[in-house]
């Protein structure tokens, strides 16, 4: 029996990249030269190329496919946005998730990956350098795409939270409550997006507005997981600050249990902010005071906007910006 012809062979004798390829076959030839678009269409009849079956009934059984691409799935944020994407599609919309598990050396491929199932947008909650190779990707086989809140960018469509306001807010409610030594917990360079050095940013300059002396504040990185936060903790002790700031609420959470394992308390001994009011952040004890970002207008926002570009390319630059709010519950008090 002849061995089955695969879609990276084909691509191989075009001389096409995979993707191109792939959006060519999947019906959307139109973004290519006639010329490309004839070429892959000889090799395929001539070297009997069949598609996978699970890729073909995926792209007849809805009318439009979106990928929506996140850093992590373990991340409470991160996983009930993916469920309200979901929710908010309607029937004739299939949504393929992707988690890189915090390794952002697998964008690309996850890119390629979902261009290759034939996406009709992508929702990209990963940080894009405007000079990468997924950049220039995606801009290469014109997917659309929405860039959620990870990087600043030039051209693409994206929606930005205010962080650097939640960083400011957390400052000057600490200060506001007497804390003048602060811990902060920031994931280490690895997971650090641009947005959430923004938060750190605003913490540190409402600070030093409010007369903290940059020795009160201790910077601590750490793995973007619980267990990261939850080893910054004999550093925190040693620092002995009264008050500590986590840019996560899954950091906040490492960090609580690390406090409690050295017989301390929150907010007994410290202080305790989070950031990002993920769903278990009002079950936690003490309920944590954290900085609510507004999930369900992020994924409302992202569907609408990638609808608009995939309906009209030519359409310019959208935008679009919400704010945050501080939640004060019972992990913090006056020191």
């Amino acid at each position: 029996m002849n061995k089955k012809v695969t879609i990276k062979e084909l691509a191989e004798k075009t001389g096409l990249s995979i993707t191109t390829v792939s959006q060519i076959l999947n019906g959307k030839g139109s973004r290519f030269s006639e010329k490309n678009i004839k070429k892959v269409l000889a090799f395929r009849d001539q070297l009997h190329y069949v598609p996978n079956s699970a890729a073909r009934n995926l792209s007849n059984k809805t009318d439009k496919t979106i990928g929506v691409l996140v850093p992590t799935i373990s991340n409470p944020f991160f996983s009930e946005f993916l469920q309200l994407i979901e929710n908010y599609s309607d029937s004739k919309t299939h949504v393929i998730m992707i988690g890189l598990d915090g390794d952002r050396s697998q964008l690309y491929s996850a890119i390629e990956g979902l261009i290759a199932q034939g996406v009709d947008g992508l929702i990209v909650a990963v940080a894009v350098e405007e000079s990468s190779k997924a950049n220039d990707l995606l801009r290469e086989n014109w997917i659309p795409y929405i860039v959620l809140d990870q990087n600043s960018t030039k051209d693409s469509d994206f929606i930005a939270t205010d962080d650097f306001h939640g960083g400011q807010l957390v400052a000057q409610y600490l200060c506001k409550l007497g804390h003048r030594r602060f811990s902060v917990v920031v994931p280490d360079k690895e997971s650090m997006t641009y947005n959430i050095n923004l938060r750190l940013n605003g913490f540190v300059e409402k600070c030093r507005d409010l007369g903290i002396a940059t020795d009160d504040i201790q910077i601590l990185e750490a793995k973007f997981s619980k267990h990261g936060g939850q080893k910054t903790v004999p550093d925190i002790v040693s620092f002995k600050p009264t008050a500590i700031f986590t840019l996560s609420d899954e950091l906040a959470i490492g960090v609580l249990g690390g406090i409690y394992d050295q017989g301390l308390e929150v907010p007994g001994n410290y202080s305790l902010v989070g950031y990002d009011d993920t769903d278990y952040a009002e079950f936690m004890n003490p309920k944590l005071t954290t900085v609510r970002q507004p999930i369900s207008l992020l994924a409302k926002y992202a569907l609408e906007m990638l609808e608009n570009r995939i309906s009209d390319s030519k359409l310019k630059q959208q935008v679009r910006a919400v704010d945050v709010e501080l939640v004060i519950r019972n992990s913090t008090k006056e020191n």
